[in-house]
């Protein structure tokens, strides 16, 4: 077989592996939901239904959330999944599904369009391989793209985004100058970082647009008209809650008042400390054990030199190894460079939460993918046919495998995330329902608040009181929120008058509910504890 067909069989291979591996038990693996990502499922299941959120506000610009805000995107995409498939573990992380194809198949269309034959860096087919291999079998991609954290669209989106631009630059059509700034305008609402990611983009691109001639004042004008025409929103967004002015109404959508804006994760004083934040977070891990895994870094340890190759290589390629005035890779650096300099900004009085993290700076990561692609193909190019040097490469490509299967087999049996986890229990609150003996005891569960209970009950907005306390620590008999080394005290307190829901349970209590003769219901990682005395 010819050895372009080889590569088109290969790379369609890995694709469908990739995707297989990114839609296996997609709604179970990660077991429960993160606590936005169960606030975006909840306001998109009352717009629905009610058209208002849990707030009883009507078609949110900016979502409440807990009280500082959610991006919008992520729950208007829910609505209509919602509307033909229903509220289920499944359809709450189908818009991550869709972001996460974003990255896949708009990276594999940019590095089509930039790769240049010409950079002596292998064929365009050997790239788009590893980066499809990158893809699939990476850590951050594999968590990113299986957990519905809203702000996570935005690394499918921009990628999307950035490939239509360079399309629209090499096609030159007006409707494709339309649809960049409309894709652009839409990734706006993915994440509040874009609001300065996007415009220090196309400051920078702005160089090389003028310079070029790639823009006429027509084709400027479509650009920009829908993307201001969708930013309008935002600034006025900006403007109530800067300025604490009343929300104003917009047709049925509100431009909402948030309870703490935070409006000052933005400081000058934090770019020593968030410099090592940002690299470290970009091909390290961070701090949050849904978003990495400390052991495998976001792409395995062994691809951070190939990422330091490929961008020392692209730095050189663009800046003083071409003599072509239309350099489309450019665009790629330039947008790296604009998720890099505002992670150096983000963060507030050395506030652990407002540093940057990967999910913050999410939108780096097709840069980082590219990079370490680059790297990867520099060093196949490069690699020789002495023995030593194919030695080194059988070297490289076992540790990758190793990295891979290893990482597969633990994150699919073992991995467990804890940080800000919030677990529905449909089957408890059905049971609760269900048992005519249980109908008069309070329910007292170490779930922090409401997420769970809302979630599994889809109760109407119009039953909770937002209005007063966004954190409801009790709603009839549930109580929320009973801390873990507060277990014995409260089981000792109420006895079998009352019935437990808890992860993990002391040792007293557990010998307690032994002795007692109390009854389980399992749901997920949740244990009912009951009697039906």
């Amino acid at each position: 077989m010819h050895r372009s067909k080889i590569m088109n069989v290969a790379i369609v291979v890995a694709l469908c592996v990739s995707v297989l591996i990114k839609v296996f038990r997609i709604g179970s693996i990660p077991a429960g939901n993160q606590f936005d990502e169960i606030g975006a499922g909840y306001d998109a299941w009352s717009l629905l239904h009610y058209g208002v959120d849990r707030w009883r506000i009507s078609w949110p610009v900016y979502f409440l959330n807990y009280g500082s805000g959610q991006n919008a995107l992520y729950t208007y995409l829910l609505v209509p999944i919602f509307a033909f498939f229903g509220f289920t573990q499944v359809t709450i992380r189908v818009p991550a599904l869709i972001s996460s194809f974003f990255l896949l198949f708009g990276g594999i269309g940019i590095i089509h369009l930039v790769w240049k034959e010409n950079w002596n860096l292998g064929t365009k087919k050997t790239a788009i391989l590893i980066y499809v291999l990158i893809y699939g079998f990476s850590p951050y991609t594999q968590l990113s793209g299986r957990l519905g954290l809203e702000s996570l669209l935005m690394l499918g989106f921009s990628t999307f985004s950035l490939y239509v631009t360079l399309a629209t630059f090499q096609r030159r059509k007006p409707v494709l100058f339309f649809l960049s700034g409309l894709a652009w305008g839409v990734t706006l609402y993915t994440y509040a970082i874009s609001y300065l990611v996007i415009p220090l983009f196309l400051l920078f691109s702005s160089v090389s647009i003028y310079k070029n001639k790639m823009m006429r004042m027509r084709e400027c004008v479509l650009f920009f008209l829908p993307l201001f025409i969708l930013a309008i929103p935002l600034l006025l967004e900006q403007y109530v809650n800067i300025f604490d002015k009343n929300e104003i109404k917009l047709g049925i959508f509100t431009v909402t008042r948030l309870i703490g804006y935070r409006s000052n994760e933005i400081t000058l004083s934090n770019i020593p400390q968030n410099l090592f934040l940002t690299i470290k977070s970009m091909l390290l891990y961070d701090w949050l054990d849904y978003n990495t895994i400390k052991r495998y870094w976001t792409f395995y340890p062994i691809s951070v030199p190939f990422f330091i190759i490929g961008l020392l290589k692209h730095v050189q390629l663009l800046f003083w190894g071409s003599k072509e005035k239309w350099k489309p890779s450019l665009y790629v650096f330039a947008w790296f460079a604009s998720v890099f300099v505002v992670g150096l900004l983000l963060g507030k009085n050395n506030d652990l939460y407002s540093n940057p993290n990967t999910n913050k700076i999410n939108a780096i990561f097709f840069a980082t993918m590219f990079y370490i692609t680059l790297g990867l193909c520099y060093f196949i190019k490069n690699i020789g046919k002495s023995k030593w040097r194919q030695c080194l490469g059988i070297i490289v490509l076992f540790v990758y495998g190793a990295y891979s299967i290893h990482f597969v087999h633990y994150y699919f049996v073992y991995h467990k995330p804890t940080t800000f986890w919030a677990y529905r229990f449909p089957e408890i609150t059905e049971f609760v329902k269900q048992s005519d003996s249980l109908m008069d005891k309070d329910i007292y569960t170490t779930e922090r608040y409401y997420p769970g209970y809302i979630t599994s009950e889809l109760k109407s907005p119009y039953e909770f009181n937002f209005s007063t306390d966004q954190w409801i620590k009790e709603y009839g008999r549930w109580k929320f929120g009973v801390d873990y080394y507060g277990i014995d005290a409260c089981v000792k307190q109420h006895g079998k008058k009352a019935m437990y829901l808890f992860r993990e349970v002391p040792d007293w209590t557990y010998g307690y509910f032994q002795r007692e003769g109390f009854k389980t219901k399992k749901d997920g990682a949740l244990t009912l504890y009951y009697t039906d005395d």
